[in-house]
């Protein structure tokens, strides 16, 4: 059975072209076997029924990114691309323990899992927004824990599970526009619980953070990924321990 639907606006019709652009509509169900139309003058738009909520969802997230701005730090879900950039590493393909603080809606998360390939390795994702852990909470991974607290608590978990260092930590908080004493904090805490030569990860929109990364765990190996919205640059840093 097919149906035609107006979009309300040209805003609805873009957004729903997007997702098929970007090819975020994966792991549908066919519910009922019914088909849609999405149609906006001057193009016709086809979309199975459960994209609906999918599209919904998405709708929702972006409002809840835009809402919590200073927590969140972007208003547009991180690309393939700069996933590929952060985690196309064999340090987390050999990684038995990974911290990743700002887990956000799960897409860097699904990323790193992904990668991963020791059987007994762990993954940590710190995410302080409710919504976004709920979102978390559904990727069925026996590997990850979810941890609805702040980067600052890090060492009280890791204590919790008996890890004493982790191999990767991969960041994704907004540490351009947080208060300067909580991030350096927060990267104190993650050298002193990051293994030496261990791999610190940074994905940012703006070069601000580049000399506190340097200063606390090293020299900066930096990309710059335009596929992402906004660009984005890839911070890497080996954790220099002196003796």
């Amino acid at each position: 059975m097919l149906k035609l639907y107006e979009a309300k606006n040209v805003g609805i019709a873009l957004a729903i072209t997007r997702l098929f652009r970007q090819n975020r509509l994966k792991n549908i169900d066919d519910e009922n076997g019914h088909l849609f139309f999405y149609h906006y003058q001057p193009k016709t738009i086809l979309l199975f029924m459960p994209f609906l909520k999918i599209l919904m969802n998405r709708i929702d997230l972006f409002a809840e990114k835009v809402k919590n701005i200073k927590t969140v730090g972007a208003v547009d879900f991180t690309s393939k691309y700069a996933i590929q950039e952060m985690v196309e590493r064999p340090e987390i393909r050999t990684a038995q323990c990974i911290i990743e603080l700002g887990g956000g809606n799960g897409c860097i998360t699904e990323g790193i899992l992904k990668e991963m390939q020791q059987p007994k390795a762990q993954l940590l994702s710190f995410e302080i927004n409710e919504k976004f852990c709920e979102l978390l909470q559904e990727i069925k991974d026996k590997r990850l824990t979810v941890i609805e607290d702040s980067a600052e608590k890090m060492e009280l978990y890791m204590d919790k599970k008996g890890i004493k260092q982790a191999d990767v930590i991969l960041s994704s908080i907004p540490v351009s526009i947080m208060p300067d004493e909580v991030v350096e904090d927060i990267f104190a805490i993650a050298k002193k619980r990051l293994k030496p030569n261990g791999l610190f990860i940074q994905i940012q929109y703006s070069l601000l953070s580049k000399k506190l990364i340097e200063k606390t765990f090293g020299p900066v190996d930096m990309s710059w990924v335009a596929r992402n919205v906004p660009p984005a640059f890839i911070m890497v840093s080996k954790n220099i321990v002196s003796k």
